[in-house]
């Protein structure tokens, strides 16, 4: 790593070509292929610094474009996990040691700092914080091949995983799953997700971007509560979304107001955070050998009796939860 970022830093005081710094990345790449993630955010920082000119940045950039191109779900490269290590510990019968994939917390981690206008994978830029949970942040963020091509609306929103969560064993696995339910549950009042990728070691979830304010928040600006007149379209709108989850297979299981964005405008609600969502079948679970709820985001309050004693999910527990959620929104309390 210090062999890397001194030819950097020498790159950026003049001392070092250019073409020599490209031949050293490419060496470390072919000695290294999983250090291309660290380099991708090292350059995004280092431009967003504006210490890369433009020309600079895609001459360097292109180097690790071939290896961003891999699946998230491909089989690890083998390789050195450290920077500038460029012979190898290896392993009892003579093989070089392979990359923990499924263990996000011991890549390489450069710390990514999220601030406004920062570029994304040349794909999004970021303009500000919307929201903060357990699991991570979410930013709102412009999709920059939409915006070139003048698209009505080109926001989407960006759900960054925290360092907390990257420390389950279990948390690529919950993302992996999490956005699947959402490429599976293709309904109007479902939040969409657009796709998964990571940043070095920081995973992130792309994603509709909402408009309007978390149903929490309407009820609080009603604490007299609503009629059930102007009630009934948001009630309706929760339940259609709970109900095809259901025929999906696919039990919430943390419903609140918190998961759920009202738009006062269209008058419309989206249910959202499938993040603890498990299958509602027996055999399903089975086969994902993988409890979401184990992560431990569940929200007690809206949560049934069955589901504080840790019993197998039902879609009652969903029903349990949008009954309390409609009791909220027509008390105010």
């Amino acid at each position: 790593m210090e062999n890397f970022k001194f030819a950097f830093d020498a790159f950026l005081r003049q001392e070092l070509e250019r073409d020599e710094l490209v031949l050293q990345l490419e060496t470390l790449l072919k000695q290294t292929p999983n250090v291309y993630t660290v380099i991708g955010t090292h350059l995004t920082m280092l431009r967003q610094a504006k210490r890369l000119s433009t020309e600079d940045y895609s001459t360097l950039h292109s180097l690790i474009e071939p290896y961003e191109k891999t699946r998230l779900a491909t089989a690890p490269r083998r390789g050195s996990s450290h920077w500038g290590n460029n012979n190898p510990k290896s392993t009892t019968n003579g093989s070089a040691p392979s990359f923990d994939w499924t263990r996000p917390s011991k890549w390489l981690n450069e710390e990514i700092v999220l601030e406004k206008g920062l570029i994304i994978r040349d794909n999004y830029r970021l303009e500000e914080e919307v929201g903060e949970g357990g699991m991570g942040v979410v930013w709102k963020a412009v999709d920059l091949i939409q915006e070139a091509g003048q698209a009505r609306d080109s926001h989407v929103a960006i759900k960054f995983f925290s360092q907390d969560f990257k420390e389950h064993p279990d948390a690529l696995k919950a993302l992996v799953r999490e956005f699947h339910r959402y490429k599976r549950l293709n309904h109007p009042n479902i939040v969409k997700a657009h796709g998964l990728d990571r940043l070095g070691s920081t995973f992130f979830l792309v994603m509709e971007f909402l408009k309007g304010i978390p149903l929490k928040e309407f009820i609080k600006d009603h604490k007299n509560g609503l009629s059930l007149n102007k009630a009934k379209p948001i009630i309706k709108n929760m339940a259609h979304a709970l109900a095809h989850a259901h025929q999906e297979g696919i039990g919430h299981l943390d419903f609140k107001p918190d998961n759920v964005f009202y738009d006062p405008d269209t008058k419309t609600a989206k249910v959202i955070d499938f993040g603890i969502a498990r299958p509602l079948k027996q055999s399903e679970r089975d086969e994902t050998r993988f409890d979401p709820g184990s992560l431990g985001a569940l929200t007690d309050a809206y949560a049934s009796n069955e589901m504080l004693l840790n019993l197998e999910p039902d879609t009652r527990d969903d029903i349990y939860g949008l009954a309390c959620v409609t009791y909220e929104l027509l008390s105010g309390k």
